[in-house]
């Protein structure tokens, strides 16, 4: 199929005036008009099967609050209100012009479940295990598990984060993702809850973790990130790590370090609508970047957040970084979030997924803008060369 657009941004981000964008089968032609077609965008990180607990939790006093909030209703659900959450979620999303996530799972079991969806995702099967005595689960059938339902769907692991993680859990994890050149993921340095426990071992989540029966001989005098450190030296896959609001600077500086070498590819997705939410500290955005630490955007949950919508994180970091440009806002929320799921730069130009938002500017130099500032859904939607749905006037 031939695209038509009154502006095209290509897969290598350059902007094209009048472009044409060959998505190979059938030729045919569909002209979008004044518009913008673009890459489709990479939720780096989301938890689709929390969407149904929207408005359902009180604005925490803190983090701690929260997670005991979130863990009641946990408790109360079923897996059909999980499911129900996954394809809301799913749906969304693409409304949203997502077109490929990381999605952190719960229950496994669910994928088989859930309504067939064209989006590529990551699944990221999250692991809680802080006891001395918890049982891991059989991981080796989880790859063949996810690809059955979808060739655009990857099975991955993820320890939680460094509080509900024993240490050898995460080097198993570490271990069995690079045996099968995965990705691997994990929540790090994300409240000052977090930092207290680690750092001081003090305050509400040590106190919950503690009585919940976590060793917590580990917690004296370091970051999250340092405690996690040892597994970043000796990775050789990709690793996202998610949140990264309470950083410290010397974290900042061993990040830069392990991001200046080829292998493995380090990442933080950076949530900036839930970090708003728990009124975490700044995620230090302008810090990562003089640093050259790469840094991809994601929705979180909607136990954290209003809606799916990718563009709407852009907005929100628009108006916090100042020294910031537009286009290197649409590249974390394309391009680098990709990078971080490992996927390699070919691969991303070869996808052929894209989205339209409107536009009617004849200057080439708001385009950026245009795209970081819209505040919509976009009104096509292409997913490996599949219309996912479009406006109906479109011919």
């Amino acid at each position: 199929m031939i695209l038509r657009s009154k502006w095209v941004v290509d897969r290598k981000l350059n902007i094209h005036a009048n472009g044409i964008v060959d998505t190979g089968g059938p030729r045919e032609e569909l002209d979008l008009g004044e518009a913008i077609l673009m890459p489709g965008l990479v939720n780096a990180h989301c938890h689709l099967e929390y969407t149904e607990m929207r408005w359902k939790i009180a604005p925490p006093r803190g983090f701690t609050q929260w997670i005991e909030q979130i863990t009641a209703i946990k408790r109360s659900w079923n897996e059909a209100d999980y499911v129900r959450s996954l394809d809301l979620g799913m749906r969304e999303a693409l409304e949203f012009g997502t077109t490929c996530m990381g999605n952190w799972i719960c229950l496994p079991q669910l994928v088989s479940r859930i309504q067939l969806s064209p989006m590529r995702v990551w699944w990221f099967w999250e692991q809680i295990a802080f006891r001395a005595n918890n049982e891991l689960p059989d991981w080796d059938k989880w790859p063949e598990q996810v690809s059955k339902r979808s060739d655009y769907w990857v099975a991955a692991l993820s320890p939680h984060a460094p509080y509900t993680c024993r240490e050898e859990i995460v080097k198993k994890i570490r271990e069995w993702s690079e045996q099968r050149a995965l990705p691997w993921s994990i929540h790090v340095a994300e409240s000052q809850d977090e930092n207290a426990m680690f750092e001081r071992g003090e305050g509400g989540l040590f106190e919950l973790l503690k009585k919940s029966g976590r060793p917590m001989d580990d917690c004296h005098g370091m970051t999250p990130f340092q405690w996690l450190m040892p597994q970043l030296k000796a990775a050789t896959s990709s690793v996202l790590l998610v949140h990264g609001n309470t950083l410290a600077q010397q974290d900042l500086d061993c990040l830069k370090k392990l991001s200046r070498r080829s292998k493995p590819w380090i990442s933080i997705a950076y949530c900036p609508r839930s970090r708003r939410y728990f009124t975490h500290p700044e995620f230090p955005l302008q810090e990562c970047v003089r640093r050259g630490i790469h840094v991809c955007l994601g929705t979180d949950s909607l136990a954290s957040n209003s809606n799916l919508s990718l563009f709407e994180e852009m907005n929100l970091v628009a108006k916090l970084w100042a020294k910031g440009t537009d286009r290197d806002l649409v590249e974390m929320a394309t391009i680098h979030g990709a990078r971080a799921l490992g996927v390699s730069q070919r691969e991303w130009e070869a996808w052929q997924d894209w989205i339209a938002i409107p536009c009617k500017t004849s200057d080439r130099k708001i385009i950026w803008r245009a795209i970081s500032h819209f505040t919509g859904k976009p009104f096509f939607v292409m997913i490996n060369g599949q219309i996912i749905f479009k406006r109906d006037d479109l011919k």
